[in-house]
């Protein structure tokens, strides 16, 4: 600090100095240039005496504040980015699913199998595997008991269905017919097929019915096998307009309404009669 100020001193006496030397003022080129460079000399002499000391280095400039690093202290913590948790999913591991409307289960992926519970709206059961075109699913049975195959066609699954095993159902029983002591089918019938609705008769004789529809454009001819208790119809249809395919009916225990489905479930074909209204739902499995 003490050499500081003697340069400082110094500095200012020789400013002091040249000014107070005589004819300064009226000095030729050659002095003027002589006198610049003296007082260039010594202020360079006196920046190498304060770089010594502790300053500003020599040769150096600009503002002498401190500037900030980079780079934190021993002292400082140091602040790292913590990767948020994964996101949580919703989708569940094992897939479920509900139903829109009340559904049967069943022994295999048809009405022709045995009933062993049914899964009810508001209820959920875990799905365990499907059919080939998944039409059908073999579900935890929420009523107990073995587990059964529920028809699709009302139900909504949440979780990754297609990679379930495929299973393959066993083979459809063979119904016996115990004949009924009425015939439960005969008499005329509104049909509703798709979207369109005909008028019918059916006729039943054991456990055969048949019948047929006639429209504008052709006529179909339907004949279907009753089951054991004689509720439910399955069989084909032919048209003289078009192709044909099967169907297969459910005698509501009204005795008045029947649900259905055409072509392995392609289309609805239900029915009505006796001052009954159309059934809801009109297709069933």
């Amino acid at each position: 600090m003490r050499k500081s100020l003697t340069s400082i001193f110094i500095f200012f006496t020789i400013v002091s100095l040249a000014c107070s030397v005589p004819g300064l003022g009226s000095s030729t080129g050659a002095e003027a240039t002589l006198q610049a460079l003296s007082v260039q000399t010594t202020l360079e002499a006196i920046q190498r005496e304060t770089a010594a000391a502790g300053g500003q280095p020599a040769g150096g400039g600009g503002d002498p504040a401190v500037v900030a690093s980079d780079t934190p202290s021993s002292s400082a913590p140091v602040v790292t980015d913590t990767p948020a948790p994964p996101a949580a999913t919703d989708t569940p591991s094992v897939p479920t699913v509900s139903v829109s409307v009340n559904t049967n289960c069943r022994t295999g992926p048809g009405q022709a199998y045995p009933l062993l519970g049914a899964l009810n709206v508001g209820q959920t059961a875990e799905v365990l595997g499907r059919n080939n075109d998944s039409t059908y699913f073999f579900i935890r049975n929420p009523s107990g008991g073995s587990n059964c195959w529920l028809w699709g066609q009302y139900a909504t699954t949440v979780g990754n269905v297609g990679a379930l095993p495929v299973f393959t159902p066993p083979p459809t029983p063979t119904p016996t017919f115990t004949p009924t002591p009425t015939p439960l089918w005969p008499g005329t019938w509104t049909m509703v097929a798709g979207t369109d609705t005909y008028t019918s008769t059916i006729s039943q004789t054991g456990n055969t019915i048949s019948g047929t529809i006639t429209y504008s454009g052709g006529t179909v001819t339907y004949t279907g096998t009753l089951s054991a208790d004689g509720k439910t119809a399955s069989g084909t249809w032919t048209d003289t307009g078009g192709p044909g395919g099967n169907f297969t009916w459910f005698l509501q225990d009204n005795g008045n309404q029947f649900t259905g489905n055409a072509n392995s479930g392609a289309f609805q074909w239900c029915g009505y009669r006796g001052g009954a209204a159309v059934p809801s739902p009109c297709l069933a499995p």
